[in-house]
């Protein structure tokens, strides 16, 4: 009976297992996560169906005693993976949240965040290890994509001219551009993050105003634009602004910020105010004022400057005289010429390493013994000067040898007393050891010629796209100046497994070091795995690595006896805030030991100069890429633009592209009341060329790629169209696998779209559409001026009439008809008194000679090239015939030399002299006009002078008698254009122009 019980006992226990068996499986296989559990030598026992699935197979039970290099991983992922399990195991401590790669069963490439987590029996021992992890690939990804678009974002931002700055509610800033940087003088735009007004360079009554404008925009939720307010910038300048601000809202319409734009318009403002506020007898006081002010701040300066020159020396002074002082021990010496005897007291002896004697009592002999025998002629010359008289006290700095070898340096000084016949009898005085002061103005020499070396660093590393080769130059400067026989640039970098390494950048040996089998250059090495970790926490944390071989732990002296390294300094490189890698000097042929205190100050800013060039080469590439790009919009913009022919304008568009984004085939479709019109496509790489005709009319709904982009205004990218629900594919179009279409847009409205297709899948990518939304903003600016184009031409067709005809009335009809007048009274004139009718024949031919030259003139007018085809001298006999038609006035014209011009030259003359004969006629009230055109190779002058009323220039407003647009054409063919003129002695106008000097060889003169 008790057999059957535990019988059935056991059965129910079993049952009960197995069913939580099934149930751990069953609650495994269903959480997202991926699961697993491996024994102590990382081989595994189980898994859950998302493992399997992605080691590729299959099913869970098939994991079981498989290891990572036996699933679908890669080599290098399978030893990393196994490394972490050890690692793991070894410490017996779990590690959560890593991002690790993965190589899936299906080919795909993802990023996991791992935990790993050690398994104990009952007794604690590790046994396996359990390990989850989740695939967030997509995450990483839209991280990366984030990031893009904000760097894109960022870009535009920085290169706008407006200064431009957000803030929260509490008016915090959360960003800004770098003209707002700059003039805030916080240097990045990443420092204004958390800073308000207050914290900024303007004064506290400014930030007070900005703070209630900012306050006043978010609480009525209304947007103030152009209104101007002082500001006071990082660099002292008092500015004034032409600011807008804009209220910021949440998806639910609350205002949750403010975003501000500026305009620096201080150059306008004082302008206007000079106008209002200048007046002579001011501007000369001032002038006489300022003129003595400035004389006094310079002389001002001058003291100053000595005062401070003369600090400086009184300082060092007293730093020297205390180094010495506090460096130095000082003994006394007493020399009797009668007995030759030499005194030195306790504390010089000691000085000298000389035994004592018990009276202290020496020979000069032996003082002269001790000096090094390099300085005892030196020493014995000095003397002999002041005992002769032929210097007025005995002061020499000197070196000496003691007993042991040691050499010190000393500064000896003595005065001799003289008896009544003037013969020396004694000398006295003290000798200081200057031992340390000697080292430590080593040390600042050696710190001195680091700063030298920096200095000519400097200048070789700010020199554009020649970074890589200033280097060995650099290095070897520093190197030699440091002492080391080897200097180099180690650069961090990490491998597909996450190691850090460091490689040889650049390096630099002396002449008596030469790398060879036993001393070879320092190769590439892991931290890590060389035993150089505390280093790696040290470098990142800023600090010098720098002794001797003999001194580091057994692991780091392994690693620097590999490679015969005895001394070494290694300074951490921060480039942009990252450590990007060390500058080393070591030596492999005798030990050197690093001040540490100016040396390796020195070579800090060493390496701070190093990340800073390297930060620039990285900017300058960036911005080489982003110049590329630039030049390639502008060149087609430019070409876009330089026709307003709306054909060729989409033909250029077509042809112009392929430099912004690469693509197989291009096709334009244009929008119009409306309706989609297909105006032009071109085939880039012989894909087949049928498909539907050009001119096609269409509804935007037939295409539905069309119709989104025209909703959302935004580039549409197509990886793969056959498996996209936007595509309709259309006659000739089979063999497109991608496609990438951005609308054109003007005035906030879709006009077309330029459609790109390519024979590749998933060819195009963000960064191409956002290349073809630019192009595509082009291409709209160019469209629009087409059609305006098309409009104006009309439009001055019917102006030109018009034009005309006021023209016919107000010069050659009137003419006319005061000539038929004339002619009609003639015959009874010339009968009733000759004479009279003399004159009005005379007055006739005048008459219908001007009518005639007036619609010489309007023919030019109405045929431009007619203007460059005439000589500039016949321009102006049909410009001075005409004006002494319409009045009485003679102008007498003067031609010298045959002009042969470039047209915009010619044509640019023509025009003034028009407009000058035009203000002389209106205004002068002159009776007779001198005209002189002198033409000779390289230069043309045109002088116009007539005896009229004259005016006076100073108080002429710019704007009277057409002198802007003189002196605007004038400018823009680079003439010099002079007018002078008086009341009551006529005006003169001058312009001459000069051909402009070219390099170029040009066998052929324009005039």
């Amino acid at each position: 009976m008790s057999s059957k019980f535990y019988t059935e006992a056991e059965d129910k226990s079993t049952e009960v297992e197995l069913r939580a068996s099934q149930l751990l499986h069953l609650i495994m296989d269903n959480i997202p996560q991926a699961v697993f559990w491996k024994d102590r030598n990382s081989i595994y026992l189980w898994c859950n169906r998302n493992f399997a699935i992605d080691a590729g197979v299959a099913v869970p039970e098939n994991i079981v005693g498989k290891t990572d290099h036996d699933l679908a991983w890669t080599a290098a992922e399978a030893e990393s993976f196994r490394d972490v399990d050890r690692r793991v195991m070894d410490q017996d401590s779990p590690e959560y949240n890593f991002i690790e790669p993965q190589t899936q069963a299906d080919g795909k490439f993802a990023w996991l965040e791992t935990n790993k987590i050690p398994l104990h029996d009952a007794e604690g021992h590790v046994i396996g290890i359990l390990g989850t992890y989740e695939d967030i690939t997509e995450r990483k990804q839209a991280e990366e994509a984030l990031r893009t678009s904000q760097q894109m974002l960022r870009l535009v931002i920085d290169n706008i001219p407006q200064a431009v700055f957000w803030k929260d509610s509490n008016s915090v800033y959360l960003g800004c551009n770098i003209s707002f940087a700059v003039d805030a003088g916080v240097g990045s735009p990443d420092n204004i993050v958390g800073k308000t007004d207050q914290d900024l360079a303007w004064t506290p009554e400014q930030a007070g105003n900005f703070f209630r404008d900012d306050q006043r925009v978010m609480a009525n939720d209304k947007p103030e634009y152009n209104f101007i307010e002082p500001q006071t910038q990082a660099d002292g300048k008092l500015a004034w602004l032409q600011t807008n601000k804009i209220p910021l809202h949440d998806a639910e319409g609350n205002v949750v910020g403010i975003l501000g734009t500026y305009e620096d318009i201080t150059e306008r403002i004082q302008a206007e105010r000079a106008l209002k506020e200048a007046r002579d007898d001011l501007e000369k006081r001032v002038k006489a004022r300022t003129a003595e002010l400035s004389a006094t701040n310079e002389q001002l300066k001058q003291e100053i400057a000595e005062r401070q020159r003369a600090e400086e020396a009184l300082r060092l002074s007293k730093e020297r005289y205390a180094l010495a002082v506090n460096a130095g021990r000082t003994g006394i010496w007493e020399w009797n010429t009668a007995t030759a005897s030499l005194y030195l007291d306790p504390s010089l002896r000691a000085i000298f390493g000389m035994d004592d004697v018990d009276d202290g009592r020496h020979q000069l002999s032996d003082l002269l013994a001790v000096v090094h025998p390099e300085d005892r002629v030196a020493v014995s010359r000095s003397m002999s000067r002041h005992l002769q008289g032929l210097a007025h006290h005995y002061e020499q700095e000197y070196r000496i040898l003691r007993a042991n070898q040691e050499v010190r340096s000393v500064l000896a000084r003595g005065s001799a007393f003289l008896d009544k016949s003037g013969i020396p009898v004694r000398m006295m005085g003290s000798i200081t050891d200057i031992t340390a002061l000697k080292l430590a103005e080593e040390a600042l020499q050696r710190r001195d010629q680091i700063l030298e070396a920096l200095a000519y660093a400097s200048q070789h590393l700010l020199l554009p796209d020649s970074l890589d080769e200033a280097l060995p130059g650099v290095l070897g400067q520093i190197g030699q100046a440091v002492g080391f026989s080897r200097a180099y640039i180690l650069k961090n970098y990490t491998t597909f497994d996450g190691e850090l390494w460091a490689g040889r950048h650049a390096v630099w040996s002396a002449e008596n070091h030469r790398p060879g089998v036993d001393v070879p250059y320092l190769p590439d090495f892991a931290y890590l795995p060389s035993g150089l970790g505390r280093w790696v926490r040290l470098l990142k944390a800023g600090a010098i690595i720098s002794g001797l071989c003999r001194d580091f732990t057994e692991q780091e002296r392994r690693f620097l006896t590999a490679q015969h390294i005895l001394s070494l300094s290694w300074v951490p490189i921060f480039s942009e805030g990252e450590w990007w890698g060390v500058i080393g000097f070591d030596d492999c042929l005798q030990e050197r030991q690093v001040d540490l205190g100016a040396e390796l100050d020195a070579l800090r800013n060493a390496a701070s100069a190093l990340g800073s060039a390297f930060a620039q080469q990285r900017i300058r590439a960036a911005e080489r890429e982003q110049r590329t790009l630039a030049e390639a919009l502008r060149d087609t913009a430019a070409l876009l633009n330089s026709t307003l022919n709306l054909d060729e304008v989409l033909d250029r568009i077509l042809s112009e592209i392929g430099r912004v984004v690469p693509h197989d085939m291009a096709d334009i479709i244009l929008v119009e009341s409306g309706d989609s019109h297909s105006m032009r496509y071109r085939s880039v790489m012989g894909q087949p060329s049928q498909r539907q005709e050009v001119n096609l009319t269409f509804a935007l709904d037939e295409l539905p790629n069309l119709h989104q982009m025209a909703q959302t205004k935004e580039p549409l990218i197509i990886q793969d169209v056959h498996e996209a629900p936007l595509w309709v594919e259309r006659p000739g179009t089979c063999w497109v696998r991608s496609y990438l279409g951005a609308p054109i847009q003007s005035e906030g409205k879709v006009i077309g779209f330029i459609n790109l297709n390519s024979a590749t899948k998933g060819f195009f990518d963000l960064h191409h559409a956002e290349r073809l939304r630019a192009f595509a903003n082009q291409a709209a600016i160019a469209i629009q001026n087409a059609r305006l184009y098309e409009q104006a031409q009309a439009l001055a067709a019917l102006e030109e009439r018009q034009r005309l005809a006021r023209d016919l009335h107000d010069a050659v009809s009137q003419t006319l008809w005061t000539a038929s007048l004339i002619a009609d009274v003639l015959p009874t004139l010339w009968e009733e008194d000759i004479d009279e009718g003399q004159r009005s024949l005379a007055q006739l031919r005048r008459l219908t000679r001007g009518a005639l030259a007036e619609m010489r003139t309007m023919l030019l007018e109405l045929r431009p090239t007619a203007l460059v085809e005439a000589s500039l001298g016949d321009l102006m006999d049909h410009l001075a015939k005409a004006t002494m038609s319409r009045k009485k006035l003679d102008i007498a014209l003067t031609v010298q030399g045959q002009c042969l011009l470039p047209p915009d030259v010619q044509v640019g003359l023509y025009r003034i002299a028009q407009e000058t004969l035009n203000n002389t006629a209106k205004h002068a009230r002159a009776t007779h006009v001198d005209m002189d055109l002198y033409c000779a190779p390289g230069v043309v002058t045109l002088s116009i002078r007539d005896n009229g009323r004259g005016f006076n220039i100073e108080k002429l407003s710019p704007e009277r008698l057409g002198l802007g647009i003189m002196h605007e054409r004038a400018a823009m063919l680079n003439a010099d254009l002079s007018i002078t003129s008086a009341v009551g002695a006529g005006t003169g106008v001058t312009i001459t122009w000069r051909k402009p000097v070219t390099t170029t060889d040009d066998h052929e003169e324009e005039l």
